[in-house]
């Protein structure tokens, strides 16, 4: 179990620590001449001075003063429990109700009162602070985050100096110790965070970064990023709690030893991730949902410049409300007497629906500020990319005015730079604010139009939840989705949207077929724009690639070549045309795979070159020919004889890729040919070419 401490200055914070763990946490020479906390400290202590299996302790001692909140911000990114330090002689102070509403802010789950210094004062002053104490307990902001509450936190009148008495210290050892026996441990499940809150060079072994795990596991030898800088790291070696280990899970604080050639090109700095390589994806757009304090002085500024606290890092950044007035959505690690670390979709609650109230709460104008109390989505623009994810907790400051204005938590990372406010937009953030990411992605799915959406881009939702690839396949496996395959990854359909795709294409079809009958049928392009208002994103060209398939493969499409037909239909040509379409396919079928230039077809068929050139844009047009080089043209059984011998090749590679020496060796039709003919592939969107291999797409 991780603590931190929280208080005003001076209220015997770091001297609870040392009393609790024998160990001192103000290491700077500058904190322990002025006797204040000025960065952030760690200790530790066992929970059983007897039993070596009962576990650890650990603490995060923070600064007090309002000059180092942005030190404190860094020291309680992650934990379990907040011990808030009250010093009998003074009572709540400044630094204690902002740090108290930080905390709240952040979704810290549980907080427990020490009231130190109480041999300072009467009994009288001590139940006047006690009583202090509770009021502002009560209203400390909870705006539904993890539904925490304050309120009824347990309080424990202590002497935590070493030369004094030590009353009440038995007693909150104890419960703090039983408080760990009953927390539930974080799952190891999904991709690794560490957000790093030290990061310093050590003579012998290089450079160690320390921090809280939010999720996931690690082992000595495992390969990891650097986030958001990029940097490939190796685990050299783990620490937890100062001892060697195998491996460290989420929960847990630790110190990792890496290695790596671009370490000393960018060196790790507090407020960067050390990440697994799979979930490497900075961003300058948060989608989120925002609570603004009570005591704020005013609506929440819109495109005034703020600094936003994620994890241990600080970042300028602009506020756009989205939609104000929302009623409060359920955190992500809501409802699970977890110790719910943000970010790990392993803490993620089952409050079902709460998206689907949050769509229907549509009441209050996107675009409106966000006033003191209130909660809503907004956008945040970052001056620069950091890593985060759906989950994480953030603080809200005026650097200006040094003051906490606002907090929240993270729906998507990864925000859309247009249409952030339109209706559409949303309802799908509502739907991902649902904590359930099985009901989240039901209510994505839901959001989706009727027609003919391009689905869900599974590997965004995943990355954005931190699912590693067996629980994102866990997620969809139940819901009976159909999964399609494109450049970006899997993208998901439900049943009723997959038919819609199938009906649409069907019907672009035949109305092809009634306005041109002379023409074979539409292309891929020629589809793309007849269900252009219905199609959604660029994604959809792997959907439409893949339904056509199946039409295909069911006998309700022929394909031929390029083009697309139903079964019945044929071009209607005037007998002068369809005599000479014959011709020319007998001259150029007998040439197979390289067929003559146009010029040679020309002398072969006894026709005039205009005449022919003629004749061939009209049937090029029609789709009875394929133009493939400005001088040479194919029958379309044949380009499709030319795209089923790429995808034979790319499927006998390891990567799914070919390159055109391949090509050309395999079709025997020379190397200008083949530099045209997979050129004309990709230019069809049959093919993708990343600059020297191409791979094809259907």
């Amino acid at each position: 179990m991780i603590i931190a401490t929280a208080g005003h200055v001076d209220h015997g914070k770091t001297s609870l620590v040392m009393a609790l763990t024998g160990m001192q946490t103000d290491r700077l020479a500058e904190e322990q001449r002025r006797g204040m906390t000025i960065d952030l400290g760690f200790a530790s202590t066992a929970l059983s001075a007897t039993d070596s299996a009962a576990g650890m302790l650990g603490f995060v001692d923070v600064p007090g003063h309002e000059r180092f909140v942005r030190n404190m911000l860094a020291g309680v990114a992650s934990v379990d429990l907040a011990l808030l330090v009250v010093a009998a002689d003074d009572g709540p102070m400044p630094q204690t109700l902002e740090h108290l509403a930080i905390l709240g802010l952040l979704g810290v789950p549980r907080c427990v009162v020490a009231l130190t210094k109480i041999d300072r004062v009467t009994a009288e002053r001590l139940q006047q602070v006690e009583r202090e104490i509770a009021e502002v307990l009560a209203a400390a902001p909870q705006a539904g985050l993890r539904q925490a509450s304050y309120a009824n936190a347990p309080l424990f009148p202590v002497v935590a100096n070493a030369w004094a008495s030590g009353a009440g210290m038995p007693a909150l050892r104890q419960h703090l110790a039983g408080l760990a026996g009953i927390l539930t441990t974080p799952s190891a499940a999904g991709g690794f965070r560490l957000v790093v809150d030290r990061s310093f060079a050590l003579a012998g072994a290089g450079r160690i970064v320390t921090g809280a795990v939010l999720a996931g596991q690690l082992w000595v030898g495992d390969e990891v990023v650097v986030s958001p800088a990029g940097t490939l790291c190796r685990v050299r070696s783990i620490q937890v709690h100062n001892q060697a280990a195998d491996q460290v899970n989420a929960g847990q604080r630790c110190a990792l030893n890496l290695a790596g050639a671009g370490l000393k090109r960018a060196e790790p700095v507090r407020g960067d991730w050390v990440v697994a390589p799979a979930l490497h994806a900075p961003t300058d757009r948060l989608d989120v949902m925002l609570t603004v304090l009570a005591s704020a002085a005013r609506p929440l500024p819109q495109r005034h410049p703020l600094q936003l606290h994620l994890g241990a890092a600080v970042v300028g950044v602009r506020v756009a409300a989205l939609m104000p007035g929302t009623a409060a959505c359920a955190d992500p690690a809501a409802g699970t007497g977890s110790t719910a670390h943000a970010g790990s979709t392993a803490h993620a609650g089952t409050t079902a629906g709460t998206g689907t109230a949050a769509r229907d709460s549509h009441a209050v104008q996107a675009g409106a500020a966000l006033s003191p109390g209130s909660n809503g989505l907004a956008q945040l623009v970052l001056d620069r990319p950091l890593a985060a994810l759906h989950g994480d907790h953030f603080i809200l400051r005026d650097p200006t005015a040094n003051r906490t204005l606002a907090g929240g938590w993270v729906v998507d990372p990864f925000g859309p730079v247009r249409g952030r406010a339109r209706p559409l937009r949303l309802h799908q953030l509502a739907a991902l604010t649902d904590p359930d990411p099985a009901a989240a992605l039901a209510g994505l799915l839901a959001t989706l139009p009727a027609q003919a959406p391009a689905g869900v881009d599974m590997q965004r939702f995943g990355l954005a939840r931190g699912l590693d690839d067996s629980m994102a396949a866990a997620l969809v496996q139940p819901m009976a989705l159909r999964a399609v395959a494109s450049p970006s990854g899997a993208r998901v359909l439900t049943a009723a949207h997959w038919h819609s795709w199938r009906d649409q294409l069907l019907a672009a079809t035949r109305r092809w077929h009634a306005e041109q009958p002379d023409s074979l049928g539409p292309d891929d392009t020629a589809l793309r724009a007849s269900l252009a208002a219905l199609r959604g994103p660029a994604q959809a060209d792997a959907v439409q690639r893949d339904a056509l398939t199946e039409l295909v493969a069911d006998g309700l499409l022929v394909r031929e070549g390029l083009r697309y037909r139903q079964p019945e239909h044929q071009p209607v040509l005037t007998e002068a045309d369809r005599a000479l379409l014959d011709r020319v396919a007998q001259a150029l079928r007998p040439a197979g795979l390289r067929p003559p230039i146009v010029g040679e077809l020309a002398s072969a068929l006894d026709l005039p070159l205009p005449e022919l050139l003629a004749f061939l844009g009209r049937a090029a047009r029609l789709g009875l020919l394929v133009r493939v080089a400005p001088n040479r043209y194919f029958l379309p059984e044949t380009v499709g004889d030319l795209l089923t011998l790429a995808r034979s090749l790319a499927a006998e590679a390891a990567d799914g890729s070919l390159d055109a020496a391949a090509f050309r060796d395999r079709s025997g039709i020379g190397r200008n040919l083949t530099v045209q003919v997979l050129e004309f592939l990709r230019r069809e969107g049959r093919t993708r070419f990343d600059g020297s291999r191409h791979w094809p797409l259907a």
